[in-house]
């Protein structure tokens, strides 16, 4: 790794980690999870692919969220009640952040099935689903 960083000249952490970057990352035909598992299932592969729509949702969300809070402070917002505006809205960004892909189902993975009840038969599952797997199916 070292011989690689030094190919470009002196040897900085800068080099070490562009040298370790171009050995790690994985092609762009091969898209990774959360964990950086190269995804295999063409449904998992697929919700990962779209998943910057949640995220572009969320800013969305963040947006409007300033902009009830800038309304609240005018006139127009005399009868508003932004506390509460904003609570439904911080529950419909939280709603979008939990339901992202996060990784293949540990399920599917470990029992070596197509589908179960823990991704919905999707073949990959949100991170709260991941994490409350048991620990031997994670690995």
């Amino acid at each position: 790794m070292l011989d690689r960083a030094a190919d470009t000249g002196p040897v900085t952490a800068k080099s070490i980690r562009e040298a370790v970057a171009e050995v790690v990352a994985p092609e762009p035909d091969n898209p990774v999870d959360a964990l950086g598992n190269i995804l295999t299932e063409a449904s998992a592969i697929q919700a990962f692919e779209a998943a910057s729509e949640l995220k572009a949702i969320q800013a969305e969300i963040q947006k409007v969220r300033r902009r009830v809070k800038a309304v609240a402070e005018t006139p127009l917002g005399n009868f508003m009640r932004p506390q509460g505006i904003d609570i439904d809205l911080k529950n419909a960004w939280r709603q979008l952040k939990h339901a992202a892909p996060y990784a293949e189902c540990p399920y599917c993975r470990f029992k070596h099935t197509h589908g179960c009840d823990a991704c919905r038969h999707s073949l990959w599952v949100n991170k709260m689903v991941y994490d409350t797997a048991p620990a031997e199916m994670r690995e």
